[in-house]
């Protein structure tokens, strides 16, 4: 019997996840200590952080585009397991931070929140979870599209 290779796509996936969740987690601690310290208090604290919000949704597709040039051998399906590990890891630590820093639990944290930030803070997370899945998708669509030029 002749031992097959093993897959090295499980490890990297998730490898790929916890590289996306680390940029993620460490921009958004950079301009939560902005939005606290200097947006919260000029323009309140709901209004911060849905100025927030689309920065650091810009902040996603620039990385998640950047991570699919360093591993470039994963499929779209890869992208969407590395994407919803990231995300799995994103609510722990802001589960771990919330109750840490204000003593509350996740659900405690959320219920806090202004209902519009919630959403928003929901959609932020959704496209988080999926922007390396959909950029996988628009680079394989891209891709076809040149090479049936191509012939």
């Amino acid at each position: 019997m002749i031992p097959r290779p093993r897959s090295t796509a499980k490890p990297t996936v998730f490898l790929a996840g916890l590289l996306y969740f680390a940029l993620i987690l460490s921009a958004g601690f950079a301009l939560g200590v902005v939005r606290e310290l200097w947006l919260g208090p000029a323009l309140g604290h709901t209004g911060a952080e849905l100025l927030e919000m689309p920065l650091m949704v810009a902040v996603c597709y620039v990385c998640a585009g950047k991570l699919r040039h360093l591993f470039p051998a994963l499929g779209s399906s890869h992208w969407l397991v590395a994407g919803i590990f990231a995300l799995v890891l994103m609510l722990a630590a802001e589960g771990l931070l919330a109750g840490v820093l204000r003593g509350l639990s996740l659900p405690e944290y959320l219920a806090t929140r202004h209902p519009a930030a919630t959403f928003a803070y929901g959609l932020a997370l959704a496209l988080f979870a999926l922007l390396p899945w959909w950029l996988s998708r628009r680079d394989q669509h891209s891709n076809t599209a040149v090479k049936r030029n191509k012939t």
